[in-house]
């Protein structure tokens, strides 16, 4: 009987570390395709404003693990809130992800812009692919 119990500690240990790699790997694709959208490129400005690189993520509780995440041929840099200068807004922030079965929604701001924007996807034997989105200049 101790066996048994002590197969199945190990097998839900490793059932769940399995199922947060999953939704680790799953969450990192949903923001790295949403910083990939194309119709967010011309908003970037990398050209004539470098101080925008590395591009700046604003750490919540969404991104508090810090996906491994890429813009502009280099890593992302994660920063808190209270790391960010009172005038400075030269951040991206995931303001709302969530994650369901084959499908997921995300929320997005890009201060400097003015941006506001919601993205959603739908995930196949491919991979995650965005179904649709928005963006809004305030």
């Amino acid at each position: 009987m101790k066996q048994i119990s002590s197969f199945l500690v190990i097998f839900f240990v490793c059932f769940f570390q399995i199922a947060s790699a999953d939704n680790s790997r799953d969450l990192q694709d949903i923001c790295q395709l949403t910083l990939e959208m194309s119709s967010l490129d011309k908003y970037y400005h990398i050209d004539k404003l470098p101080e925008r690189k590395p591009l700046l993520i604003l750490k919540n509780e969404y991104t508090n693990h810090e996906p491994d995440l890429f813009k502009f041929g280099e890593k992302v840099k994660y920063v808190s809130r209270n790391g960010i200068y009172e005038k400075s807004r030269n951040y991206f922030e995931f303001s709302k992800i969530e994650i369901s079965g084959n499908s997921a929604y995300v929320e997005f701001l890009y201060p400097p812009e003015g941006l506001v924007g919601k993205v959603n996807f739908v995930k196949d034997e491919l991979g995650w692919h965005i179904k649709n989105h928005k963006i809004v200049e305030r």
